[in-house]
């Protein structure tokens, strides 16, 4: 068969390890990955709005600077403040024609507004009871509503507001002016949003994809990684299915395996070597086992044989019957010895030590075999001797030597 590579792409299945493994994998890093995208969309979000709204915050002191500088060069004329408001918010006048001519305010002011960018800004300047002092002619009706809805401008620090005027989206800073303690205005800077929106959508839908084509990459990185983690586990399946009753010298050999799998390897090899060793216990104690019920069966056939084969005496018969009944009660030691086999951890037979007279135990088993003897032909000559010879064994295990 031809091996195929550990990273081959396996059908997609949901009830497998590898699947699961797979999805569990993706879920964590692609929690994490959303964790730490979203802290840096959120400080990415802080930070390009402060910035924003740190701009708004200079154009509207740079406006109240200028106010300032108006309102101290018209000195004490009549309507002095609202003059100076004119001049601040008078956005469109031509520069001097002559550039010999000293440099005035209003030049100053323009070039400094043109540095701002405030031509394209929404620029209002109101009193406390929200009367207009002054405003850009760009400053439509829209606006001006929007302005209205705000219920609670604050004339005491820097607030920050959202409009939407004309499908536009508007960001405004209000700043409290003071010039001098008995009357205090606000100075309101509004200028389009539309741009930081369009900068964070694009960083948010890169932070989407991105997210999105890691994840994938990531998911086919993990799939690799699991297929060749498993593809130990595959081979260890592969081995055991060669593994039988006559071929239990097969083991699982890996040449690369981590320390989970290779704990696992040898445990697995350590109980098959067992169960090889249990079927040879097995083998061997039935070979054994046919050869010693193979006796005493003889033994009965033969004498029930030489039984019915002629007429005997009554003490003939019952010398007969007294061999079947021994030569039956050894089978039923011999299969109280099989059912033993489980519980002697693979001893084939427990030894029972007993005192016995080895010279009148032989002449017993001769006994026992004449009838085999006499049908088959054979002559034993038996030289035993007369006095007792004791000994320490055990006479079940001694007999079964002898018979065989």
């Amino acid at each position: 068969m031809k091996p195929t590579s550990p990273y081959q792409f396996l059908p997609f299945k949901t009830n497998t390890l590898r699947f699961k493994i797979s999805i569990l994998y993706v879920a964590v890093i692609g929690l994490v990955l959303i964790l730490i995208q979203g802290v840096f969309y959120y400080k990415y979000t802080s930070s390009i709005t402060d910035e924003y709204q740190t701009q708004l915050q200079n154009k509207a002191e740079q406006i109240g600077g200028a106010i300032n500088t108006f309102r101290i060069m018209l000195g004490g004329q009549k309507h002095a403040f609202s003059r100076a408001v004119d001049k601040a918010m008078n956005l469109n006048i031509e520069y001097p024609q002559y550039i010999f001519m000293p440099e005035s305010p209003e030049k100053f002011w323009l070039a400094e507004a043109k540095k701002l960018g405030l031509e394209r800004d929404y620029l209002i300047v109101m009193d406390r009871q929200g009367r207009i002092i002054g405003k850009t002619n760009n400053v439509n009706a829209g606006l001006m509503a929007s302005l209205k809805e705000i219920k609670t401008i604050k004339f005491d620090r820097n607030m920050f507001y959202k409009a939407h005027v004309n499908n536009k989206s508007l960001l405004m800073i209000t700043v409290p002016y003071f010039y001098n303690f008995r009357q205090g205005y606000v100075i309101a800077v509004a200028s389009s949003y539309e741009l930081i929106e369009q900068i964070l959508w694009q960083h948010l839908l890169y932070v989407v994809v991105s997210t999105l084509i890691f994840l994938v990459i990531a998911s086919l990185m993990v799939r690799i990684f699991v297929v060749r983690v498993l593809s130990s586990v595959k081979e260890i399946s592969s081995t055991a299915r060669t593994i039988s009753q006559e071929n239990l010298s097969a083991r699982i050999n890996l040449t690369h395996a981590d320390e989970e799998i290779g704990h696992l390897t040898e445990s697995l090899n350590d109980m098959i070597a067992r169960l090889e060793k249990s079927f040879a216990h097995i083998k061997e104690f039935s070979l054994e086992m046919a050869h010693e019920v193979k006796t005493p069966l003889a033994i009965i056939s033969g004498e029930s044989q030489m039984a019915l084969g002629k007429d005997c005496t009554p003490l003939e018969y019952k010398d007969t019957l007294n061999i079947i009944l021994k030569e039956a009660q050894n089978l039923q030691g011999f299969v109280s010895d099989l059912l033993l086999l489980t519980k002697l951890d693979y001893r084939l037979i427990a030894m029972r030590f007993e005192t016995i007279d080895l010279a009148q135990f032989l002449r017993d088993t001769c006994s026992e075999l004449r009838a085999i003897h006499l049908l088959k032909g054979i002559k034993i000559q038996q030289d035993i001797s007369q006095e007792p010879i004791f000994l320490k064994g055990d006479k079940i295990h001694l007999q079964r030597v002898f018979l065989i």
